[in-house]
Formats: C-alpha cells, structure tokens, sequence
C-alpha cells in the first residue's frame, strides 16, 4: 500500500469525484495556506533533498513533512502520526485528506528521479498550484458612509454590493440620506 492510497483494482467508478475533491482541495483557503507554506519550508531545506515513502524521518522529510518541520509541530505529534492515513496527515495539518494523498502521491509515485529531482519537482509542482488572487475592492456608501465590497448590486440596494442601506436612493438632506 502506498502513503495516497490510490487504488490499483481498477475500480475507477469515483475517480471523477476524487478528483473533484482534490481539485477544490487545491484551489480552497486551506490548500492555498499549505502550498505558499509548502514553497517557504522547500527553500527553508539546509539541504534540497525529499525523501521517498517516509513523512519525517530523521534528516530525511517529504514535501509534507517539510511543512510540518516549519510549522514546528512537536515530535510526540509526529511519532503518533500514521503516515499511511491520509486523514491523519489531513488533519495534522489542517487540509483536506484528499489533497494530502495527492501530495504523498506527486512526491512519492510520479517523481522518478533521486531526492534532488524530487525536491525540485515538488517546489515546481507547488507553485504552479498557486492561484493569485485579486486584491477585494472596497467603496463607501454616499448615503451611511458605510464601507463596503464592490460586487454587482440591484436597484434600491448598494450601487455595487447589493447590500441593504436605509440611506441607499434617498436624497440629500432627507431623514437618513446623505447630508
């Protein structure tokens, strides 16, 4: 058995769904966190090796464990960890299971080459998984001086928001418009 648990009985019947489920783990808060943690502890490494089939062993670490080192999860936590159980690295490290059984597979079984190769394809695999996210636009109500965030709004409503106001359409001067 390997450390991602994918199956080789053939039975792919759920394989959309998984990858579904590892898909929204990448792209959700969680697995955005661990990836821009993943690159930081990858170059933090003294030396620019991950090892194979082993989560924190000694010296030797995979991508996962990485994080775990520069998190500065204890020992005690790691000894009881197993690593095996992707629900277990899931919540040790606060992400979805099936991403951590996707990162045990993208270090251990689709890299073929040494320790160097591997840390390499990982830190490359990392940052390609990287979603830059737009900055939030943020404007202020004319009528509440309310600050608010600009999205598509409806008539009545926050010119961009959508938002309740008791000012919003009301004119100068009137009671709760702008003054």
């Amino acid at each position: 058995m390997t450390r991602s648990n994918y199956s080789d009985d053939g039975d792919y019947s759920t394989a959309g769904l998984y990858r579904h489920a590892v898909n929204r783990g990448i792209k959700g808060p969680r697995g955005q966190v661990l990836l821009r943690e993943m690159i930081v502890a990858l170059d933090a490494l003294p030396v620019r090796e991950l090892a194979a089939d082993v989560f924190v062993s000694g010296d030797y670490v995979c991508a996962m464990g990485a994080v775990a080192r520069a998190r500065g999860i204890d020992s005690e936590a790691l000894a009881k960890l197993d690593e095996y159980d992707p629900d277990d690295v899931g919540a040790l490290l606060d992400i979805p299971p099936s991403l951590a059984a996707e990162i045990a597979y993208e270090n251990d079984e689709w890299c073929r080459g040494d320790d160097e190769d591997r840390w390499e394809y990982m830190r490359k695999w990392a940052a390609s998984n990287i979603i830059e996210r737009k900055p939030t636009q943020t404007g202020t109500c004319p009528w509440c001086c309310k600050t608010f965030t600009i999205k598509r709004g409806v008539v009545n409503r926050h010119k961009y928001n959508g938002a309740r106001c008791p000012g919003a359409g009301k004119p100068s001067g009137a009671p709760g418009g702008a003054a």
